[in-house]
């Protein structure tokens, strides 16, 4: 599933801003040979929605009717709404793009997939394209003559450098989404006849209570009797919720049927569309990973130690140009190594601050615990009684 490249848990639950913002066929894109789950909650909301005349979002009325003729989902949805003991409905068929759809009473637990997950994975999705300003840059580099750069120039190539930067991590981040598009496009042209998965059984039928014997008091035993009865009762409640769900069942097998009548055509459809992604997915990893080797050039042109090439130092080295503490990118270093140096110094001179402090507290209580005399008020005469009573105590012994 390509949603899991966001690490979300419940990549698989869509929030409602995902059905306000985009059309169900852009949606779909990134769930092939996968699922969604929709709460019923989010259902009544686009219902509510799109009865109102006020209501000009064109995606509502794409989805309530995709789900309520397309899948033939308006029956069970009401029933789901209706009846407290179904938990869900599900799951429907869009066999196009071999999606499977289930519906929740409840809320989901897990954050869903939201609008700007969809525009990101939108984005992600497009052709790699170099940035216009690195790339007249680059154009230029063999261009220039070997000469002593000016402020502003060497500022303009920091900048140009730390675009770069960033671009190559939206660029690795491409390259690595059309990978995992390659993987699962070619998982599915692996095993495209297992794809269509039937809808999952529910729960075994309850059994039937059996009357103890009537032997040794048995049935005659008021408090057996009695709890005979109720587990008939509980019995006839647990195989009415049976029924009830094992008719949404039925109807989920109906549906599956149905799908299988068309899932010969559509298979060889997705198979044909899969390779075709796979070639799109490769052209786009290729054309991304020469885009980022004109950036790795572009940042090797710049006179530096390949250890100063990131974000962090970079920005640094503009902000000494900038505010005249540099002229060159000799100085920069020099001056981003003595800053490092100071801060290692500060954060160790803090540690052992600590640690005394810890110390010094320890001891104070300790002191508070073993003396009749009042604890001092500040640490450092707390030091003070420590050493002198050291002292006492090395003149007793001598």
């Amino acid at each position: 599933m390509l949603l899991s490249f966001f690490g979300k848990e419940g990549h698989n639950n869509l929030d409602i801003s995902v059905f306000l913002e985009y059309p169900p066929d852009i949606v779909l894109e990134f769930f092939q040979q996968s699922f969604i789950n929709i709460s019923l909650n989010i259902y009544q909301e686009l219902k509510e929605q799109f009865a109102d005349p006020a209501n000009l979002n064109e995606n509502i009325p794409k989805w309530v009717l995709f789900i309520d003729k397309l899948l033939d989902m308006e029956d069970s949805l009401y029933a789901l709404e209706e009846n407290r003991n179904l938990d869900f409905v599900g799951p429907a068929y869009y066999i196009k793009t071999n999606t499977r759809f289930f519906f929740y009473k409840t809320c989901f637990e897990h954050e869903g997939t939201t609008a700007q997950d969809i525009a990101e994975m939108v984005e992600l999705n497009s052709t790699p394209a170099i940035d216009d300003l690195i790339a007249k840059h680059y154009a230029t580099l063999k261009c220039k003559p070997l000469s002593r750069k000016s402020r502003e120039e060497l500022l303009h190539d920091l900048q140009i450098c730390i675009s770069a930067l960033e671009e190559t991590e939206h660029i690795s981040r491409q390259v690595m989404f059309q990978r995992r598009l390659v993987e699962i496009r070619e998982s599915f042209l692996n095993a495209p006849y297992a794809a269509l998965i039937e809808p999952e059984k529910p729960e075994e039928k309850p059994d039937k209570p059996v009357p103890k014997s009537s032997f040794l008091g048995g049935l005659l035993n008021p408090k057996s009797r009695t709890a005979f009865e109720e587990a008939c009762q509980q019995y006839n409640h647990d195989l009415k919720v049976y029924y009830i769900k094992y008719r949404e069942y039925e109807k989920a097998c109906d549906r599956y049927k149905n799908s299988l009548k068309d899932w010969e055509f559509e298979k060889n459809h997705l198979i044909n569309r899969s390779i075709e992604d796979i070639k799109k997915a490769k052209l786009k990893i290729k054309k991304g990973n020469r885009i980022i080797k004109i950036y790795n050039e572009v940042l090797n042109n710049l006179d530096i130690h390949p250890q100063y090439q990131n974000i962090t130092s970079l920005t640094r080295f503009y902000y000494f140009l900038e505010t005249g503490r540099a002229v060159s990118m000799q100085e920069c270093m020099n001056l981003y190594e003595q800053e490092l140096s100071l801060e290692e110094l500060k954060e160790s001179q803090e540690r052992l601050e600590r640690n005394i402090m810890a110390t010094v507290y320890y001891l104070h209580s300790e002191a508070a615990a073993t003396t009749e005399l009042p604890p001092p008020e500040q640490p450092e005469d707390l030091i003070e009684m420590i050493v002198k009573r050291l002292r006492e105590h090395k003149q007793i012994e001598t």
